[in-house]
């Protein structure tokens, strides 16, 4: 079943790009050079190297799969020592920056809030601290249109790690309408986020709902207070896990879609860019039940397929194909967004913030086998949890 509060925010952010669309077809606008937005004394700049461990109590760090949503979750952030902060001053945020993913979620854009006033930013985010001519709502929303993410594909390399070298982030241009249209679009943004920010809400308390019941049933895993059997992801897979295809991504043909690792929210779900593979190869067709885990950038974002049309999934993504007679496939993978094995995909059980995670590594990921009765019956729970989140959506069965 599909998710009716995704389904929500897309629609929401559909309404966006085609009112962006109108404003750039009714009024004049200057298209200037990111460099030229920001102020001289705050240059667009990246941030921390190496993170080192998660300390508890040190400064706030956001990574590029904290903001997917164009939203910072602030609930999940890594931290880091005072000794790192203070080696990155240059990159410290003020309340009203905006960052932007330079790799993993390459494009996407958030506005710090005055709540992460001082916190960082990892190598994989671009910082940008507007002159006060700009409305930074504005500038952000204007990152998001088509017209600078089409900047954004084209200047995109890397073979291991894709990614945007900072000097064309600096050279891109961005449409800029006078202080009043700005303020306008911003305005009209800001009464569809407040619907986007319900149904997000909604969509995170059923999530949650979720993982707390993960917990309930099958313990703390760290100890493995429940005594399960303990296998590995490796083992409890049908085949090897494996890369996906290294065709590029072309306009949707109404066939096959392409599911890339910048498809993948960090909330499972997928977004409406349908993209067709400039090839087609029938060993990376995804079926219902295959897992897809993020590779590089956005460590730890997992998704499950679950749809009715046909895809095949892209190399910056790696398969877990579960064996049902070991694993139920929708317990696998709530298994993969449980804390335990989110604290191992980014590395904070591992001294350190992952940058890339390969199909060795993966496979070795301790997984507890409970009963397959037990999987069962939290399957069902999700599977209720879908339906109550479905229903109170106003969406009808």
């Amino acid at each position: 079943m599909s998710n009716p509060y995704r389904e929500i925010i897309s629609h929401l952010d559909n309404l966006i790009k085609s009112r962006f669309i109108e404003m750039l077809n009714n009024v004049a606008v200057d298209y200037i050079k990111v460099k030229d937005l920001v102020k001289p004394d705050r240059p667009i700049t990246y941030g921390i190297v190496k993170p080192g461990p998660d300390t508890p109590g040190g400064t706030p760090l956001i990574r590029g799969k904290d903001y997917t949503k164009g939203l910072i979750n602030n609930c999940s952030l890594f931290h880091v020592s005072a000794d790192i902060d203070q080696a990155y001053l240059r990159s410290k945020l003020h309340n009203g920056d905006i960052i932007f993913a330079i790799r993993g979620s390459i494009g996407h854009s958030a506005i710090v809030p005055p709540s992460l006033e001082g916190a960082n930013i990892t190598q994989d985010t671009a910082r940008v601290s507007l002159k006060d001519d700009f409305d930074n709502n504005y500038v952000q929303i204007a990152f998001n249109s088509d017209y600078v993410q089409n900047q954004v594909k084209r200047h995109i390399r890397g073979a291991t790690v894709k990614g945007i070298n900072l000097e064309h982030f600096r050279e891109m241009t961005v449409p800029i309408p006078s202080i009043d249209e700005q303020k306008k679009m911003a305005l009209f943004v800001e009464q569809v986020d407040k619907s986007r920010v319900v149904a997000q809400k909604a969509a995170d308390r059923y999530d949650q709902l979720v993982k707390s019941r993960f917990v309930e049933m099958f313990g703390n895993l760290d100890i493995n207070d429940k005594h399960w059997t303990m296998s590995t992801i490796g083992n409890v897979a049908k085949v090897p896990l494996h890369y996906g295809s290294t065709a590029s991504a072309i306009d949707y043909n109404s066939e096959i879609r392409y599911v890339r690792i910048t498809d993948i929210s960090s909330d499972g779900g997928l977004n409406d860019d349908f993209k067709s593979p400039s090839e087609f190869d029938a060993g990376y067709l995804l079926n219902k039940g295959d897992i897809l885990f993020a590779r590089s950038g956005s460590i730890g974002t997992t998704y499950i397929f679950d749809e009715d049309y046909k895809s095949i999934f892209a190399g910056y993504l790696i398969r877990f194909v579960p064996d049902e007679k070991i694993i139920d496939p929708e317990f696998a993978y709530q298994f993969t967004r449980s804390a335990y094995c989110q604290g191992i995909l980014i590395g904070s059980k591992r001294g350190g913030v992952q940058k890339n995670v390969n199909a060795k590594q993966l496979s070795s990921i301790p997984i507890p086998l409970p009963p397959m009765d037990l999987q069962k019956e939290f399957v069902v729970f999700v599977h209720q949890v879908d339906k109550s989140r479905f229903t109170n959506s106003g969406g009808n069965a």
